[in-house]
């Protein structure tokens, strides 16, 4: 009776034993499946740092604009008027994209019968040198995207309204940034059969 008390014991004794093991044998398993994410996440932030358009000067998105518009970022305190102007020669081109694409969101969102959206008023591009984040104010963004809803539908004044709305962002942006977008670029973004009910 007595050997069969201490074996009792002896197993009883264990389970705590063996159970505390198992458990930190999975908690070494969580923490190198937490380390290898913690890893990946931080190669990540690298490799998209070393994906951005280094040819703005390490500038992008938000920084860009405010430095276009002669507002100095921190990114920006060094820079001379003369570079300045050249991102904004490099920089229009990207804005243009930027430009159609809020306007044809706007006339996609409209035929395919979607409700009207507050767009982002950012978005990553390619160049051939990496990645650049155009971002422009909220309220142009929204008034691009507005012009492509209502231009999915309308004609005749309607039209109009939508290519006066197009020609007073492009103005902003000239005058907040000093970018020049060129007139046609209305033109463009309204299919031609409907400009020729507009005139």
């Amino acid at each position: 009776m007595n050997e069969l008390v201490i074996f009792l014991i002896s197993v009883l004794a264990s389970v705590p034993l063996v159970l505390l093991l198992s458990l930190i044998d999975r908690v070494k398993k969580v923490e190198s499946i937490a380390q290898d994410l913690i890893n990946s996440l931080a190669n990540q932030g690298k490799s998209s740092e070393s994906k951005r358009d280094q040819s703005f000067l390490g500038l992008d998105g938000r920084d860009l604009w405010q430095t276009l518009s002669g507002i100095t970022t921190a990114s920006s305190a060094d820079l001379t008027p003369e570079e300045t102007e050249l991102l904004r020669a490099k920089y229009r081109p990207l804005l243009e994209k930027h430009v159609r694409h809020l306007f044809s969101a706007g006339v996609k969102d409209a035929k395919d019968g979607k409700v009207r959206v507050n767009p982002k008023p950012d978005k990553t591009y390619g160049t051939l040198r990496g990645e650049l984040t155009v971002a422009i104010p909220s309220q142009q963004a929204s008034a691009l995207y507005s012009a492509g809803f209502e231009a999915a539908e309308a004609s005749g004044e309607g039209l109009a309204r939508v290519m006066a709305s197009i020609g007073e962002c492009l103005a902003q942006f000239e005058e907040s940034v000093g970018i020049a977008i060129q007139s046609n670029l209305i033109l463009d973004l309204i299919p031609a059969k409907k400009t020729d009910t507009a005139n």
